[in-house]
Parts: C-alpha cells; sequence; structure tokens
C-alpha cells in the first residue's frame, strides 16, 4: 500500500481592501491566524487596525473567525479580503 501524502501550500496570494485605503495584493502564509494578520498589517500600514475587526473573503462569502488560520478557513490563491470595521 502507498502511504498517502497531503501537500499544503504555504504561501498565498490575496487582493485586501482596507476601506478608504488603496487595495493591496498581498502574499501571505496560510498557516497565521487571521489576528496575527491584523496585527502585522496594522504595523505595516500605519492603519489604526483594532484586533477585533473582521475580514470578509471571497469567494468564501463569509466572516472569518480571527481566531483560525487561513488554512483552517479555506483561504486559498487570487482570495479577495475586505478589512471590516478598520
Amino acid at each position: 500500500m502507498i502511504p498517502l501524502c497531503v501537500i499544503t501550500v504555504e504561501y498565498i496570494l490575496i487582493t485586501l481592501k482596507i476601506p478608504n485605503q488603496d487595495v493591496l495584493d498581498l502574499k501571505i502564509s496560510r498557516l497565521i491566524t487571521v489576528e496575527e494578520f491584523l496585527k502585522m498589517l496594522r504595523e505595516v500600514t500605519g492603519v489604526g487596525i483594532s484586533l477585533n475587526s473582521k475580514i470578509q473573503a471571497e469567494p468564501l462569502g463569509r466572516i472569518l473567525d480571527n481566531s483560525q488560520t487561513f488554512y483552517a478557513e479555506g483561504v486559498g490563491h487570487g482570495a479577495l479580503l475586505t478589512l471590516l470595521g478598520g
């Protein structure tokens, strides 16, 4: 019997929309939590982003759980993420 091997792509390319800001194309790790991503985004952009902010993901059509990784939430290459609440 041949063992089953699952290959996970660690990095994905996404488009991020931040209200009243430019649209950003980013390469991110699928293995970080949404909350960790919000922290990094706040540091890099200097935009006052609350850690309680939410992110809506398309084409999933739902709001992501901040405590989960992008992988666990099913976010893949080409996703459009919109920051809600800033």
